[in-house]
């Protein structure tokens, strides 16, 4: 049966808005990191100070995600998203108008609160949106467009950042944000959910918690996202510092990274359906903390290159597999659980750059020995670590949920 071209052209919008708001949310998560020597040095602050935009960030978004997706499942998602989108932008370019290190950290602040809805939101309305039969292409071709935002975004930003200032390429990412969100808000409609937590958001919290498959996502992403975020916010400082690389070509580890990022989230349906989740997880695993080991010992950018692209390819594979276990929970309460996910990555993201910094801090960004070495070998460690909460893991599908509102 042809789809109808009313309906054809409202999923192909749905697409390309998400898929803008996805590529600008990407590169936002990564431009404090490449940036971090520029804006070390037109502050006139520390590293550690820097690092502390990351965590602030992530931080808050953790704890205002735990309250939007769930909300969403209630209020209705397409409004929720446009709002977020539209503070997303203008903290966005807020962050770039920002005359002084202080008023940067009061706008990333609330940047990272923008962001609670975003990252969900956008594939949660996609699902809403989108025809079942063609939902699976339209998260494949969003999921390219976020790792796009990795691969093209942040080097994008580093070029603007150099070519003109610090200030305009927060602009590059705010203002296309703030033309998606108003899209979002006349273009496409409200799709209800039909459904939502029965007894509060505390109470479908509680039961959800109940489950070892609800804490092992939680603990598993957390870890993962720490390791990953570690190494992220540093790259670049440790390559500028240990190799002598500028940040403008140190930017192309991103770009490596990216595209390795870009090829698993396009092929990910087959990958995963020929591996299955658990091979891929454990697979991925090893792959990534090998990977992290072997990073401190580079001599070269391409060195560097290679190293950072198969730690994205293996991180990817993880994500992927994680989303695809989340998605198997029953429909009616699909938010709530994707906030816990998201929340616990959010804190990953603060926690293991903060913790980092605090390593860095004390010792040295030396190709051999200090903290970066040291970071990279915690990062491995807590990425085998997460290995031990995979079986409950796998179970998620079975965790307790709340019943449907009749």
């Amino acid at each position: 049966m042809p789809i109808p071209r009313p309906q054809r052209q409202r999923e192909a919008l749905c697409v390309v808005l998400m898929g803008v708001l996805l590529f600008c949310f990407a590169a936002n998560l990564l431009i404090v990191a490449a940036l971090m020597p520029d804006l070390v040095r037109a502050l006139r602050v520390t590293t550690q100070d820097v690092s502390l935009l990351i965590t602030v960030y992530a931080m808050l978004s953790a704890a205002f995600n735990l309250v939007a997706d769930p909300l969403s499942d209630r209020l209705g998602r397409r409004r929720i998203l446009a709002v977020a989108a539209l503070a997303f932008g203008v903290t966005t370019v807020g962050c770039g108008l920002a005359p002084d290190f202080a008023s940067l950290f009061v706008m990333r602040a609330l940047n990272g609160i923008s962001v609670a809805a975003i990252g969900g939101g956008t594939y949660a309305y996609l699902a809403d949106c989108v025809a079942k039969e063609r939902a699976a292409s339209a998260i494949g071709i969003a999921s390219a467009c976020l790792y796009l935002g990795t691969a093209g975004g942040v080097p994008l930003v580093v070029h603007v950042a150099h070519a003109w200032s610090v200030q305009a390429a927060f602009l590059v990412l705010g203002l296309p944000s703030i033309v998606a969100a108003a899209g979002i808000w006349f273009a496409l409609p409200e799709v209800p959910t039909g459904a939502g937590p029965t007894a509060g958001l505390l109470r479908g919290y509680l039961d959800a918690l109940q489950a070892p498959a609800s804490r092992a996502l939680l603990l598993f992403s957390f870890l993962s996202f720490a390791a990953g975020y570690a190494l992220n916010a540093f790259l670049v400082a440790w390559m500028e510092r240990a190799l002598s690389i500028e940040p403008s070509r140190g930017a192309l580890a991103f770009l490596a990274g990216g595209v390795c990022s870009f090829g698993v989230s396009v092929s990910w349906a087959k990958v995963l359906k020929d591996m299955g989740s658990k091979v891929a997880l454990v697979l991925a695993s090893m792959v990534a903390a090998t990977a992290h080991v072997l990073i401190p010992s580079s001599t070269a950018l391409w060195h560097v290159m290679a190293g950072y692209a198969v730690v994205s390819f293996a991180f990817t594979l993880r994500l992927v597999a994680l989303q695809t276990l989340v998605a198997q929970v029953p429909a009616h309460q699909r938010g709530l659980y994707n906030s816990l996910f998201t929340a616990s990555t959010q804190i990953g993201m603060a926690l293991g750059p903060m913790a980092a910094g605090a390593l860095l801090a004390r010792h040295s960004f030396d190709t051999t020995a200090g903290g970066f070495t040291a970071m990279n070998l915690l990062a491995a460690g807590a990425i085998l670590l997460s290995l031990a909460w995979l079986r409950p893991l796998l179970r998620l599908a079975q965790a307790p949920t709340s019943p449907p509102i009749r």
